[in-house]
């Protein structure tokens, strides 16, 4: 149980800001981050594993049974969503000092630390690059990607639910007021007002997905302009501030989308013209230099007006929305994350505040940190992989693929040997990597940033090498740096005490390992010339590693249909004889 006093070790009470905590000893050096109505969030250390966490404090978690039922919905997303890889935040921990469900008043979530969160950036009011914007506004699309996929509403995306770490790296923030999508009526109590999306206040019971996709124009918008873009003083004023940008929608929309009541109401209201998006959204011109100062592409304008329509049908989803080509550069398919849709048992139940009290105790009892949590040190290694494929392929993927993408040979497969060798030395993966931008991040941490001939030579993209190059904006993820010193980092770790060996590999390991993660594909050795280093002269035996012909694949560049290829398929079923080595096991352990 992750819960259970004694697994959870000593207990201790501090105070921080105006609460009180009662936690786990492992957790150190409390200072508050924020509080709102219903949680307080502190940052913390991890002594076990030396890291910062955030603990939220729920207050009055069930107080009343609407309390209750928040805490369960609060819990319940949170865990289904838990993922390495989705911008989304991340749980690691859940426990209460409380002995038995009838003491139960308390509850702590232990989450993922974000240094900041995108509004404290904006009020600096330093415009910010065309490649930032993207780069934002490309991962909290991704997130709701993932978020959407599970039939889950965020409700109340705005810059200060958007965190961003030391790593620059995104998450979306506290989902107290997300709930499961669902075809009945719909609370109205729904995101802050400034970034609300217009059907909440036109047809308040009666919303979808497309509630987000607002909130992500409204933050793009504000990234661009600095300021909020529709700064309402109450639900008349947001409509007007609405219309002042979008314009005022035609009476047709306006029957099709709000109620009676709403139609009539803006009817009345006066016609506005919609605003010149390119004017208001496109590029700003130094007149000095003609290089941009603000702003975005006619691509970005036109994926910001599509965010911004006033009828939820014309806005893209999530997914949509990755596709444009304002995000071509980010966007990578295979590597979105998706999740099946989530059924909540509960969802349409009305239970007291004792049963909803009950509910969230098992699930507290139940709670398992996820896996890639017990890989860096939480508790023994139940998975060094998690549970998405295409996460771990980034880990293990050589930096050619990403920045010559078109191009590329055997030697990938010797940079993946390369980091499964140091990942035996170090017990964890060695470039642990969120998205592609900060895989080359983590890359460069220890390979070093390579020099400008080599990028020429290997890169085929101009951009990349002057991202890798630049750090003139504050979100560089490709900032120079040295090489870390190997030795040091995989070579043998001694026993102060006893003088003996305790972790590593010897000189040569190191040098080979070394090759092996060679940022140049040239000078990585082949496998045979891998097997040939001093390193592996122990076991390496050239008379007994097998070779074979090269393949030749008469289907290789063909281009058949879904029936073909199924054809194809069945011929090859059809005529597979089991190997005579198999048969010969067979004889021998009979």
């Amino acid at each position: 149980m992750a819960f259970n006093n004694n697994e959870q070790g000593e207990w201790y009470t501090v105070s921080c800001g105006q609460c009180t905590f009662t936690l786990p000893v492992r957790y150190q050096n409390l200072g508050l981050i924020g509080q709102g109505t219903y949680g307080i969030v502190v940052r913390a250390t991890d002594t076990a594993t030396g890291k910062y966490v955030a603990i939220k404090k729920l207050l009055r978690p069930f107080q009343t049974h609407i309390h209750a039922k928040r805490t369960y919905r609060e819990l319940k997303l949170l865990m289904y969503l838990n993922h390495p890889d989705a911008q989304v935040i991340q749980l690691y921990n859940v426990f209460t000092p409380e002995q038995d469900v009838n003491e139960f008043q308390t509850l702590y979530l232990v989450l993922n630390f974000v240094d900041r969160d995108l509004n404290r950036f904006i009020l600096q009011r330093v415009p910010f690059t065309e490649q930032v914007i993207k780069l934002t506004i490309y991962s909290i699309l991704r997130g709701l990607k993932f978020i959407h996929s599970a039939g889950i509403l965020h409700r109340d995306l705005k810059p200060a639910n958007i965190g961003v770490d030391r790593h620059n790296n995104v998450s979306i923030l506290d989902f107290g007021l997300a709930r499961v999508a669902s075809t009945g009526a719909h609370t109205d109590y729904v995101s802050t007002r400034w970034w609300r999306a217009p059907e909440i206040y036109v047809n308040e019971k009666k919303y979808n997905e497309k509630v987000d996709i607002w909130s992500v124009g409204c933050i793009m918008a504000e990234l661009i302009l600095l300021k909020p873009l529709f700064p309402g003083k109450d639900t008349i004023d947001q409509l007007n501030k609405i219309f002042d940008i979008i314009g005022t929608p035609d009476s047709k929309t306006l029957q099709e989308i709000c109620t009676p009541e709403a139609s009539a109401y803006i009817s009345r209201m006066e016609y506005k013209p919609k605003a010149n998006f390119n004017e208001l959204f496109g590029f700003k011109y130094d007149p000095l230099t003609e290089t941009p100062i603000s702003g975005v592409s006619s691509e970005g304008v036109d994926l910001l007006d599509r965010l911004l329509s006033f009828d939820p049908r014309q806005r893209p989803t999530a997914e949509e929305a990755l596709n444009y080509p304002f995000l071509k550069l980010y966007h990578e398919p295979m590597e979105e994350p998706t999740i099946e849709t989530m059924i909540d048992e509960h969802l349409d139940t009305e239970y007291t505040k004792e049963q909803w009290k009950s509910i969230v105790w098992q699930m507290v009892e139940e709670f398992l940190p996820p896996s890639w949590i017990l890989d860096f040190g939480l508790a023994s290694v139940a998975s060094i992989c998690p549970a998405t494929t295409y996460v771990c392929t980034r880990w293990w993927r050589a930096p050619e693929i990403y920045l010559n993408e078109k191009k590329y040979n055997e030697k990938i497969d010797i940079w993946s040997v390369g980091c499964i060798m140091a990942e035996l030395i170090l017990h964890k993966p060695l470039f642990p990597g969120q998205t592609k931008f900060d895989q080359l991040n983590k890359i460069f941490d220890i390979i070093g940033t390579p020099d400008l001939a080599t990028l020429s030579e290997i890169c085929t993209s101009g951009y990349f090498m002057r991202k890798i190059l630049e750090t003139s904006t504050y979100m560089s993820q490709m900032e120079p740096r040295p090489k870390t010193n190997f030795n040091e980092l995989f070579g043998y770790q001694i026993d102060p005490s006893t003088g003996r060996t305790i972790s590593g590999v010897s000189p040569e390991g190191v040098d080979l390992l070394d090759q092996l993660l060679s940022f140049d594909p040239r000078q990585r050795p082949t496998a045979e010339q891998a097997l040939s280093h001093p390193f592996l002269e122990f076991y390496h035996d050239p008379d007994d590693e097998p070779t074979i012909e090269p393949m030749i694949n008469e289907h290789q560049n063909a281009e058949y249909t879904k029936e073909q290829w199924k054809a194809i398929v069945w011929q090859m079923v059809e005529e597979f004889i089991p190997p005579s080595w198999i048969d010969n096991d067979a004889i021998d352990d009979s």
